[in-house]
């Protein structure tokens, strides 16, 4: 087991290929237009009351745009729909090979989502993934976290981090996908072989855990 401290950015790379990457940008864009044109169809989601709202007609295409994203094999990973901690609704989970993503309709790229307990849940694997950001080590908890935000009222920023397990504040945020809708270029030096040697040892690490959690 390697203990040579992984990024969080280039950790990123290994489960989000660049290629799949720039697919985010276009699917954001048509998942809010397809919510746009469905308020202007019908009136019901046009009435003052239903605009003031309009962020959750967002969302919901959000997360059946990137449920078909994955249906059709366009990004090749798994996603469920998971309850919050709270059984007060489900969000959409995807599982790349070694992590997770959420997504999140904010109005701060610059800061996380609120610490909800599901996105904490989620956040709480990510110190052993992030040794030069945390002052001590912890042992693996689960599988580490990313979360997508975008937004708000108008499609601006999107951008793919990592969230401090305890803390509002990002240990890891991408440039904005939405400026790189074509070729993402990587913000990132290239990785060396011990780095990478580091994080399929981390993937080992989260397979065992998954396999021994039956969190597969």
């Amino acid at each position: 087991m390697s203990d040579r401290k992984v990024e969080a950015g280039h950790f990123l790379n290994d489960q989000i290929s660049l290629a799949q990457r720039a697919l985010i940008p276009t699917t954001l864009k048509q998942a809010y237009k397809a919510a746009d044109d469905l308020a202007v169809e019908n009136p019901i989601l046009d009435v003052v009351s239903a605009r003031d709202q309009h962020g959750r007609v967002r969302t919901w295409a959000v997360d059946l745009a990137f449920e078909k994203l994955i249906a059709t094999g366009q990004w090749p990973f798994d996603c469920s729909w998971s309850s919050y901690a709270r059984p007060t609704g489900r969000y959409l989970r995807i599982r790349t090979e070694a992590a997770t993503i959420s997504i999140s309709l904010v109005d701060d790229p610059t800061k996380p989502t609120h610490h909800v307990s599901f996105r904490q849940n989620n956040a709480v694997a990510n110190p052993p993934y992030l040794f030069p950001e945390m002052e001590e080590e912890k042992r693996l908890e689960g599988v580490p976290g990313f979360v997508l935000p975008h937004g708000h009222k108008s499609l601006d920023f999107a951008h793919l981090g990592m969230a401090h397990p305890a803390k509002r504040k990002w240990l890891y945020r991408s440039t904005n996908l939405i400026l790189t809708p074509h070729v993402i270029e990587d913000d990132l030096p290239p990785v060396e072989a011990e780095d990478e040697e580091a994080i399929l040892s981390r993937k080992q690490e989260i397979e065992k855990w998954s396999r021994d959690n039956g969190n597969v």
